[in-house]
């Protein structure tokens, strides 16, 4: 875990580095988060209860499964990374050894009865590793991963949030409100202002990246329709 922890700190260095319209979010998120700090519980780390819910109880037995998404394209996701040494490539390769332990999960089940989100939903996962609840606490930010399978688009969304993400594997394009369709390969830094609009669409490999939310971290997100 603290591989990834060490490489997620890593990437958002050179996102903060590279100068473009993202660096100043990551030079905030990396004053935001005590990288060093220990987790929670030490139960934290390893299939935590990130998110509590009726149907995922934190004394549960056994924790539930990771999402399918998770068994079928995290390593190929890895692999579709930029090679060791690098940024994305460091921590690629620290989720490829441990990152199917984590505790990984789906979202926007309310939105399961359209057809394009139940697509989207069984083709894509996320973890939480800092925040409010989640392992490595923080009130100020939420960081994590998400994971998209090949050959699926994340339909246009907005938030409150601020939003920085960073390409760890895998490449596919990007979409910011009236913006041309994107590439994004990985070590790659996007930023989506607060309420603009913005889509993701993976085409043969999947996609690995680093999210983060740096403001209005308790907004919620809307599926833009029309």
């Amino acid at each position: 875990m603290r591989a990834i922890l060490r490489g997620m700190r890593a990437l958002c260095e050179a996102g903060a580095a590279q100068g473009g319209e993202a660096a100043p979010g990551f030079e905030a998120l990396l004053s935001s988060v005590d990288w060093e700090a220990a987790p929670a519980t030490e139960s934290d780390v390893i299939k935590s209860d990130v998110i509590k819910s009726d149907a995922i109880k934190s004394d549960a037995a056994e924790p539930p499964p990771n999402p399918p998404t998770v068994e079928r394209y995290l390593a190929a996701a890895c692999e579709a990374s930029s090679p060791p040494g690098s940024p994305a490539g460091d921590l690629a390769e620290a989720l490829a050894a441990s990152g199917h332990q984590l505790r990984w999960k789906d979202m926007y089940a309310e939105y399961d009865d359209e057809p394009d989100m139940a697509v989207f939903r069984r083709a894509y996962a996320y973890t939480l590793l800092v925040g409010p609840e989640a392992p490595f606490r923080s009130q100020r930010v939420k960081v994590g991963v998400t994971l998209q399978g090949p050959d699926v688009l994340y339909p246009p969304h907005a938030h409150k949030a601020k939003e920085l993400y960073a390409v760890i594997g895998g490449t596919a394009e990007w979409k910011r409100g009236i913006e041309p369709w994107t590439a994004r390969p990985p070590g790659d830094f996007v930023l989506h202002p607060s309420g603009v609009r913005h889509a993701m669409q993976t085409s043969a490999e999947p996609v690995l990246a680093l999210v983060a939310w740096i403001s209005d971290i308790h907004s919620t997100v809307v599926i833009v329709r029309g």
